[in-house]
């Protein structure tokens, strides 16, 4: 019996057309995001390698724009720095090994992270990054408000609350209380987002500010303290970009031609943060152009424990950190069979017989 095929392909309409008409080829590709998630990047680690260390090698000198935000936002900073699979080795390897004493406080997270971040980046790193040749990284962040900007956890928790409640009445009411910032490129054109009252404050990323900017985008409420006054931002407390944007359903105004080629741990787009409970929110508003490929729920239900590695991890395996080390290590394992699909489909040009449109209003 043939093995199934691991991964899930859906395209907007207009992908599918611009695959139709040109084929599948590196230089389709405009622009990428990566979602937030914690561990949940680690079953894209592999198809990462796929794209970044081998597709991509055959890619011209065309701006390749890559927005991302919280552990989605690290994976692409990583993959910037020098040899793409190497530095996805590195920054595999040290994420995997991170060890948190059970309960740890916000001071003592923050500083673990900022200890591996130091270790993972350093000054000529930073350099790298901004002076890619082809990539132009995009960083989100979220600026709080009220008693978000605040960091006793009580308080917080009030801010929260209030942030939930606005955001279910509507998405754009979340900004009242966080306050989208991107870091951005600014070698071209700023691509994402320049619409309505989801416009974000701009703040070009240079080298004075690439590392805070990764260390806010990071910074989950409650969890990691904030970070405070990035050089170059408007002052004030910065925290997790992906309470903002989850998953990137986002305008791109910029991106006229080609792809927007999204790896995904899921086969569906959740907006922001304060949506995850709100099934309705999962609708794809701007999906036109996008590709994107997630392990199939087939593949998923055979890991380990039947799912991807998540935060609660930490939290199950809290004082076994041995065991979630060997269960992720199996899960990297495993997904050794994305990184060959993917690049067998593209070998093959098969990705035609693969793909599925996005689900109307889903």
């Amino acid at each position: 019996m043939a093995t199934p095929f691991p991964l899930t392909i859906k395209a907007g309409p207009a992908a599918r057309r611009l695959i139709e008409q040109e084929g599948f080829h590196p230089d389709l590709v405009s622009a990428m995001p990566a979602a937030a998630g914690g561990p949940k990047w680690l079953v894209l680690n592999r198809l990462d390698r796929a794209i970044f260390g081998d597709w991509f090698q055959k890619r011209g000198r065309r701006p390749l724009h890559l927005i991302g935000s919280s552990i989605g936002a690290w994976r692409f900073a990583m993959l910037m720095n020098g040899d793409a699979s190497a530095s996805l080795d590195r920054f595999e390897e040290t994420y995997v090994n991170v060890r948190l004493r059970p309960y740890a406080d916000a001071a003592k997270v923050t500083e673990a992270t900022q200890t591996t971040l130091d270790q993972l980046l350093d000054d000529d790193a930073v350099q790298r990054i901004l002076n890619h040749p082809t990539m132009r990284l995009h960083i989100v962040t979220a600026r709080a408000r009220g008693f978000n900007a605040l960091e006793p956890k009580l308080l917080q928790g009030i801010g929260m609350m209030q942030a939930f409640v606005a955001n279910a009445m509507h998405r754009n009411l979340v900004q009242l209380h966080f306050q989208r910032v991107v870091f951005h490129d600014t070698r071209s054109q700023h691509p994402f987002y320049r619409s309505g009252f989801r416009r974000p404050v701009n703040v070009a990323l240079t080298a004075a500010n690439l590392k805070p900017a990764l260390m806010a985008t990071a910074s989950i409420p409650m969890v990691l303290q904030g970070v405070r006054d990035i050089p170059g931002a408007p002052d004030g407390t910065y925290r997790d970009g992906g309470i903002c944007d989850y998953h990137f359903d986002i305008p791109t105004p910029g991106i006229r031609e080609g792809l927007i080629l999204f790896p995904h741990y899921q086969p569906t787009i959740t907006p922001g943060w304060f949506d995850k409970s709100l099934r309705h929110r999962t609708r794809h508003q701007y999906s036109d152009r996008t590709l994107l490929i997630s392990p199939s729920p087939e593949f998923v239900a055979s890991l380990p424990f039947g799912k991807i590695p998540d935060r609660n991890d930490f939290i199950h395996f809290r004082v076994r950190h041995h065991d979630r080390i060997n269960y992720w290590r199996q899960v990297l394992e495993a997904t050794d069979r994305l990184h060959d699909a993917f690049l067998e489909m593209v070998e093959k040009e098969t990705l035609l017989e693969h793909l599925q449109p996005f689900e109307a209003g889903a």
